[in-house]
């Protein structure tokens, strides 16, 4: 939907962020239409059944059914090593609601044991290079698209064991960049 007429807002707040479409490209960056069923209906044209969408954390469950968890929001695929989607983020674009949002915990994805870039990242690491840690998928697509390859970010400020044990496979050279807020400050701590 980025690239349809639908995608128009979001590609704007993309390439007023500096972001072209080779760095869009890379990280395989989308758009959520401001619908609350457009998923829904794609998915079932696909064959997909509503439960395993409802279980993979794509869809949530209301007291009128089930509806399109990410809504007017520019989505960002969390891709495994593998090269695997497993989950999404989504950014709100305007009005009101969490400026964020992850799919739901689910058997294919658990925040705390994903880095968001790593596919990326780990093409240019090498034994002993450094890696810098960020807390969204922002910071990872802005540093990159600066020149900065090697940047992952924990999916917000907590950080875990798995995590450090991922990146532990690629290096032990770890820059910690939090947001400088009260919050980012104590996660990096």
């Amino acid at each position: 939907n980025l690239f349809s007429h639908m995608g128009a807002k979001a590609r704007a707040y993309l390439k007023g962020r500096g972001l072209n479409q080779d760095v869009v490209r890379t990280f395989q960056i989308g758009y959520a239409p401001n619908s609350w069923h457009a998923l829904q209906k794609y998915l079932v044209t696909r064959g997909i059944e509503i439960d395993v969408a409802l279980k993979a954390g794509l869809l949530g469950r209301g007291r009128r059914g089930s509806f399109d968890w990410l809504r007017d929001r520019i989505v960002f695929p969390i891709i495994d090593v593998y090269g695997r989607v497993v989950g999404f983020g989504g950014r709100l674009l305007e009005g009101d609601g969490p400026k964020y949002l992850n799919t739901s915990e689910s058997p294919l994805f658990s925040k705390g044991t994903q880095l968001y870039g790593l596919n990326v990242a780990k093409e240019s690491l090498t034994r002993g290079s450094r890696l810098v840690l960020v807390e969204g998928y922002m910071d990872v697509v802005c540093l990159y698209r600066h020149g900065f390859s090697q940047v992952v970010a924990s999916l917000g400020t907590a950080f875990t064991r798995q995590q450090a044990r991922l990146i532990r496979r690629y290096t032990t050279d770890v820059v910690v960049a939090y947001d400088a807020d009260a919050a980012g400050q104590s996660a990096a701590m």
